[in-house]
């Protein structure tokens, strides 16, 4: 199927090292543990049931970040009541705190700002050619300094959200590892910080 022509992909250094391992899903290997998840994702996450479920999570983070952009506008405005907005700024935070809010629920404080600059880290160190990624056996020297750069950057990451209220996509994700136990050679924690990793990118 095109499954297995979509999923096999050489292994890469950062996915390797930023992807847990290729325990984040859309980036492994084509098998049983990437179905499942897969499957998992589609059902508890995209489906028409859970993003209706989830209406009020979109609706409740618009509704703050309009706030927020009419006290910039108050804070900023001219004589002439103009002010000048940053909207691609606006967007970015707006969409980057609703998709957070759905899988994890809702951050207290949510600092949109450190969540843009981890994911603009993570997209150019996941973009980064790597030597190593040519010539297996140079890895060890580590040319580049990138895979330093990775580890140092996974060790920073955020992780082990707690979940403000209401079953998110992170609650039904603990509830599905609690009863089974058939996914590959990956632990529960893993599983869940890749699977919600690679929802937020994707």
């Amino acid at each position: 199927t095109n499954d297995k022509l979509f999923a096999n992909r050489p292994k890469i250094l950062a996915l390797e090292l930023l992807g847990y391992n290729f325990s984040m899903f859309a980036f492994g290997p084509y098998g049983h543990y990437w179905r499942r998840m897969l499957k998992i994702v589609t059902l508890q996450l995209l489906s028409n049931h859970r993003l209706e479920m989830l209406k009020h999570v979109r609706e409740s983070e618009v509704k703050v970040s309009l706030k927020e952009l009419y006290q910039s506008w108050v804070n900023k405005k001219d004589i002439s009541n103009k002010a000048l907005v940053d909207m691609r700024r606006w967007f970015n935070t707006t969409t980057i705190n609703v998709i957070v809010s759905m899988l994890v629920g809702k951050l207290p404080d949510q600092d949109s700002g450190g969540w843009i600059q981890t994911v603009t880290k993570f997209v150019e160190l996941a973009g980064t050619f790597v030597v190593a990624d040519a010539l297996p056996i140079l890895r060890k020297l580590n040319i580049g300094g990138h895979e330093r750069a990775m580890k140092e950057h996974k060790k920073r990451r955020v992780s082990g959200v707690v979940n403000a209220g209401g079953e998110d996509f992170m609650d039904a994700m603990l509830t599905i590892l609690d009863e089974e136990e058939d996914f590959s050679n990956h632990d529960a924690d893993t599983i869940n910080k890749s699977t919600c990793l690679v929802s937020f990118f994707c």
